[in-house]
């Protein structure tokens, strides 16, 4: 199982040394092959014992379970406390796990397996000092045999299958994900054409991970007026984890799918284009990603976010407060990952954001916004953009001229993100765009001046860009390079 499918499925409420919690989806805290190392082979008397010493050595003053709708105290032990022996197998291996990796300040949606064989919904939570888990459902396997015809008929919804067949159990997560929508929200989307895993899809995410970037469970495509959503495969995680409560359980790709309608909701298509006549606009494309490891810093990436996305941060207050890692970074991830929160675990979302919650539930989203701020240019950096078409055929001036024009943000990325910004710095880009002007991918070489947030910001505001398309339809290669220095 690759490692981007793993993203779909680890989901984490934490808190990064601030009172506000943190929705982390992240990869460091699943094995290498996308699934939580449980320690199965461990007798029960055993592993009571382990777990008893790792509380002890975390420093974990409660440890609670819940029984009944109700909290009930099974460490420290003491007098009306429940024993261990009490305690369930996935209670025991979860909480183990979560414990022994010091997932800290943290909240945990696993599957884990049991005696008889079947896997239950666990949700641990560690919360200042006190660790909770909560056992519920039991969950069967997916069913991963190919949909029948029938099934793909899905009402607001297109299917295609390139090169991935759609199983049983994707197509019951993408119907459930489409019916927590609104009746508003629907309509706005209309039919959304979602496509299973297309070779296109894998070279785009393949060169996103070659340049450092995070990795990725779907992207949000845009082309020539038309739209798509590209879903990978996550077969082997649906079986490790879950979204929601631990008593109804959803699918991870859940999660995934109503990220994904976020972002196309946020930035519809434009019209498309009249028989033979050109393309409005070059495509774009929006990922779901994440930081490849739980305490990986946020680092902010200059991105200019939509209209939803910016009355959600008016609401929030600043960019530093969103939900999850990669909304820290980007403002269309903050709003694409509450959008999921708010429908698939609207909970999570009252715990980590509750005014956030409260704007989606009030319809705010769907609410006109006002037209973006101007970037401020920094008074102590200025960013002079040098471009060359390498090879392809696209006309120089137009990319010149469209990359000129993120010099004052490239600057800000400079200002805002680097450690010494006093300090020049350059970078060597290599751009491959796509034949509708897209930028399918960027490539880098920098002096070791360049801090590993100015790179990622610089890059994120260059794979956005919308460049002229190619005139003889194939990818064309533009170097940019970048100077950093005091004007």
């Amino acid at each position: 199982m690759s490692l981007s499918a793993a993203l779909l499925g680890l989901l984490l409420v934490a808190r990064a040394e601030r009172p506000e919690p943190l929705y982390v989806t992240g990869l460091s805290a699943l094995g290498e092959d996308g699934a939580p190392a449980y320690r199965t082979t461990w007798k029960e008397r055993d592993l009571e014992q382990a777990l008893q010493i790792e509380l002890g050595s975390r420093h974990v003053e409660t440890f609670e379970v819940r029984r009944e709708d109700a909290w009930v105290q099974a460490w420290p032990r003491a007098k009306g406390s429940l024993p261990f022996s009490k305690l369930t197998r996935a209670e025991l291996l979860a909480v183990s796990w979560v414990v022994s990796r010091r997932v800290e300040e943290a909240e945990l949606d696993l599957l884990v397996p049991e005696a008889d064989g079947v896997d239950r919904a666990v949700t641990v939570i560690w919360d200042d000092h006190r660790v909770r888990a909560w056992a519920g459902a039991v969950v069967p396997a997916p069913d991963r045999s190919p949909a029948p015809a029938a099934m793909m008929e899905v009402a607001g919804a297109t299917l295609d299958a390139e090169d991935a067949a759609w199983s049983v159990a994707d197509v019951q997560a993408l119907t459930d994900a489409l019916g927590l929508l609104s009746e508003e929200e629907r309509a706005r989307l209309g039919t959304v054409r979602f496509t299973r895993d297309d070779e296109a899809g894998r070279a785009f995410r393949a060169a996103q991970q070659r340049s450092g970037e995070s990795r990725l469970s779907s992207i949000y495509e845009q082309r020539r007026g038309a739209s798509r959503i590209l879903l990978y495969d996550d077969g082997a995680l649906q079986s490790a984890v879950f979204v929601g409560s631990p008593e109804t359980p959803r699918s991870p790709l859940v999660r995934t799918v109503l990220h994904s309608l976020a972002r196309m909701l946020a930035d519809p298509p434009p019209p498309a284009p009249p028989e033979g006549g050109a393309s409005p606009a070059p495509s774009r494309l929006g990922s779901d990603e994440v930081p490849d490891d739980v305490g990986e810093e946020a680092a902010p990436v200059e991105d200019p976010p939509s209209a939803m996305a910016r009355a959600m941060l008016d609401v929030m207050g600043a960019l530093e407060r969103a939900p999850t890692p990669a909304g820290r970074r980007r403002g269309e991830s903050a709003f694409a990952d509450a959008f999921a929160l708010a429908h698939a675990d609207p909970d999570a979302l009252e715990r980590t954001a509750p005014e956030v919650l409260a704007w989606f539930r009030q319809g705010g989203h769907l609410q006109p916004a006002a037209a973006p701020e101007d970037v401020v240019a920094p008074p102590d950096v200025a960013a002079t953009l040098t471009t060359k078409v390498a090879s392809g055929k696209v006309e120089a001036g137009a990319v010149d001229a469209a990359i000129q024009a993120l010099a004052v943000r490239v600057a800000r990325c400079h200002a805002d993100t680097a450690k010494r910004p006093e300090l020049p710095a350059t970078v060597d880009l290599r751009v491959t765009v796509a034949d509708d002007g897209s930028v399918f991918a960027v490539d880098h070489r920098d002096d070791g001046r360049l801090g590993k947030k100015v790179d990622r910001c610089v890059r994120a505001l260059l794979e956005r860009v919308h460049l002229p398309p190619t005139s003889d339809g194939e990818r064309a290669k533009v170097h940019v390079d970048v100077d950093l220095a005091a004007p």
